[in-house]
C-alpha cells in the first residue's frame, strides 16, 4: 500500500457548487487554458469547470487522499488527476498553469502553503482564485501578496463553512500574475 493511500482527508470541506461556480467565474477561464485544481478533494470546483466549458480546458488535479484521488478518476471529469502531495510536486513534475482555482485544505494554515506553493506555479499572465481562512496567519502571509499585486480579498459571509463543522470565516483570493 501507498504512504499516500492511508492519508485521511484533512477535515474536509466540500464547496458548495455555486460558490464554485463563482471561483470559476472570478478564474476568467479561456478555452485553451491550462487549470490546475490542488488538493482537489471531491472536485466541486473540476465540476465547476466542466459545468462551464465542457472539455475544452486541459485541467490537472493533485489530490494526496488515495481514495479521494480515485473517486475524481471514477467521476469521469476527464482531467490528469495525481495522486500525490501538492507541497511536494514540483514545476518539472506538474508544469505550469494559466489559472488555479482552489480551496486547500484550512487546519494549521496549511492554506498559505498551499497557495503560495500554488503561485509558483502560474504563468506570467496566470489567475489564482482561492478559498482561505481569513485569520491572523493568512491576513500576515497572503493578504500582502494581494494587495502588492492589486488583487482582490473578499471576505465571504461570517462562518461560511459552519454548516460543515468549521467556525473560521472565510475569503476569497483573486490573483492575477
Amino acid at each position: 500500500m501507498h504512504e499516500q493511500d492511508t492519508v485521511p482527508p484533512a477535515r474536509l470541506f466540500v464547496t458548495p457548487d455555486a460558490l464554485a461556480d463563482t471561483i470559476v467565474d472570478h478564474a476568467y477561464i479561456r478555452a485553451g487554458h491550462r487549470l490546475c485544481e490542488p488538493s482537489a478533494g471531491t472536485g466541486a470546483l473540476l465540476r465547476a469547470v466542466r459545468r462551464r466549458f465542457g472539455q475544452t480546458i486541459d485541467c490537472v488535479a493533485v489530490e494526496i487522499n488515495g481514495s479521494m484521488a480515485r473517486g475524481l478518476v471514477d467521476q469521469g471529469l476527464n482531467a490528469s488527476i495525481i495522486h500525490g502531495d501538492f507541497l511536494s510536486l514540483t514545476r518539472g513534475e506538474i508544469g505550469e498553469f494559466d489559472r488555479i482555482v482552489m480551496s486547500p485544505p484550512f487546519e494549521n494554515g496549511r492554506d498559505v502553503d498551499h497557495i503560495r506553493k500554488a503561485l509558483t506555479l502560474l504563468r506570467p499572465g496566470g489567475r489564482l482564485v482561492a478559498l482561505c481562512i481569513d485569520g491572523p496567519r493568512q491576513n500576515r502571509y497572503l493578504r500582502p501578496i494581494v494587495e502588492e499585486r492589486r488583487g482582490i480579498w473578499k471576505e465571504l459571509p461570517r462562518r461560511f463553512f459552519r454548516d460543515q463543522g468549521a467556525m473560521a470565516n472565510v475569503a476569497l483570493l483573486i490573483l492575477s500574475w
